[in-house]
């Protein structure tokens, strides 16, 4: 076992606090941590603010597969939504959807209630959701 301490510039950290861990976790390199971090009681450096998002809540009757996309190309779904279950996705507006089943699916776009009847191609649907001004800073 190796004795490691982390030192963060500007945050004060008690010399006596070490955590053991295997020597073949330590790397031999030597990593500096560049992200600001706010002084306490100070407000949060505009680098790890939160980012603008928009939010799609699907809600399934029955197992569908899910594949979306934001404005970035970050895939930020891509399973097997199985019956019963609900998921919510956070990115960049606007949104690629795919859905292999959907009729067995309900979304909602910004809390609101999406007809995709017009997108469904047999039980499938393919449709672009959303607009770039949707993106909003939300409450975490």
């Amino acid at each position: 076992m190796v004795a490691v301490q982390v030192r963060l510039a500007g945050v004060n950290v008690d010399p006596g606090v070490t955590a053991n861990v295997s020597e073949s976790l330590v790397p031999d390199t030597v990593c500096t941590l560049t992200t600001p971090v706010a002084a306490p009681g100070g407000t949060p450096p505009a680098a790890i603010a939160p980012s603008a998002q928009a939010e799609i809540q699907l809600e399934a009757k029955a197992d569908c597969w899910v594949e979306i996309t934001d404005a970035t190309g970050q895939r930020v779904a891509f399973e097997l939504l199985k019956g019963g279950t609900n998921s919510t996705v956070l990115g960049k507006a606007p949104f690629d959807v795919f859905l292999g089943y959907a009729p067995g699916v309900t979304i909602y776009y910004q809390g609101k209630a999406f007809d995709m009847s017009p997108y469904e191609h047999g039980n499938k649907a393919h449709f672009h959701l959303g607009k770039a001004s949707d993106n909003a800073v939300l409450d975490e």
